[in-house]
């Protein structure tokens, strides 16, 4: 709960060689953190991490291991959410991307189907698609 509710908090930035988001809600409730978010050697996003924030674009690296329940619940201006590892993270539950404005989810193109048929990822296969369709 290091920044829970911060509404000053705007960005995140640094993140390379941090591989975990550590504890719970984290960043939940920061309404100001708006925009892109890059973790690029991230491997862990926990539970509720960054619920109810403002991000547009998610980008997490090929090191990504798990995705907690709740972590990008509610970011309703979304249009992208782009995971570049190859073996599908494991993905808690399927509330991880609820509210997200439906966006899209890329994956390296060669994960298409193991995503799209991967436990709670399943439930988000018709939003799942190659990296190559990625025009960001």
């Amino acid at each position: 709960m290091s920044f829970i509710g911060c509404d000053a908090l705007t960005s995140v930035s640094g993140c390379e060689g941090v591989t975990n988001i550590v504890r719970q809600q984290a960043f939940d409730r920061c309404s100001a953190l708006v925009g892109e978010l890059i973790l690029p050697s991230i491997k862990v996003v926990d539970q509720y991490s960054f619920r109810n924030c403002g991000l547009t674009k998610v980008d997490l690296g090929a090191d990504a291991t798990t995705i907690a329940a709740y972590a990008f619940q509610n970011n309703t201006a979304m249009t992208a959410f782009i995971c570049r590892a190859t073996p599908p993270p494991s993905l808690a539950n399927t509330n991880a991307f609820s509210t997200t404005n439906n966006c899209p989810i890329y994956v390296p193109d060669a994960s298409l189907e193991a995503y799209k048929t991967a436990t709670n990822w399943n439930q988000y296969a018709s939003r799942i698609k190659g990296l190559s369709e990625y025009n960001g």
